[in-house]
């Protein structure tokens, strides 16, 4: 464990977030490969093995289970993007191109096509994160079109917030600290029903 936390210590954000989603890819395909009685998706064992890895996973780079399974979906599209285009995984991993882990996630479900796309425009510098749409509400994650301008960098807060304390949540072992943690979020969250009330 050790040695994980000392490479960790040498990585950005975005290659730290490559290896754990890798490092989880890597023990759910070995364990694929050495069930050689039932395919994957009839495994109750293989479900078993893959909860105590993201378990694992998750207490060895103390961060929470959700974090790790984004992680994989993450690194499972930097790894498409690098099929398409070596240069733009490098890029992404370095933290040359902006990214966000959420669009990044996403992009693991695109066809190889849009991943191609991407990773041109990551690779010639127009990778640009695309805005909602102010008519319809394509993205499931997204408010149609935001109907206050403010809306947006509420979203992006909230969502980074939440990503950072999904991370923390398992290195918060004392009650007195969760507790404080709780009452905190508590109050922000009775500024945002107040203002909901009175819509």
């Amino acid at each position: 464990m050790r040695s994980i936390r000392r490479i960790g210590a040498n990585m950005n954000p975005s290659q730290l977030s490559y290896y754990r989603g890798l490092h989880y890819r890597t023990d759910k395909k070995i364990q694929g490969t050495n069930n050689q009685y039932k395919r994957e998706s009839e495994s109750p064992q293989n479900g078993d093995f893959q909860k105590r890895t993201v378990s694992k996973l998750a207490e060895t780079y103390n961060v929470s289970k959700n974090t790790i399974g984004r992680d994989a979906k993450a690194s499972e599209a930097a790894d498409a993007i690098g099929e398409a285009s070596p240069e733009a995984k490098r890029m992404i991993l370095s933290g040359g191109v902006k990214i966000e882990k959420k669009a990044l996630e996403a992009l693991a479900a695109a066809t190889k096509e849009e991943i191609a796309e991407v990773a041109a425009q990551i690779e010639a510098g127009t990778y640009e994160k695309k805005k909602p749409d102010n008519t319809a509400a394509e993205e499931p994650d997204t408010p149609a079109g935001y109907v206050l301008s403010g809306m947006q960098p509420l979203d992006k807060a909230i969502t980074s917030i939440s990503d950072s304390l999904d991370d923390k949540l398992p290195a918060i072992k004392k009650k007195a600290e969760r507790e404080k943690l709780k009452a905190e979020l508590r109050t922000y969250i009775n500024k945002l029903e107040s203002l909901y009330a009175r819509l």
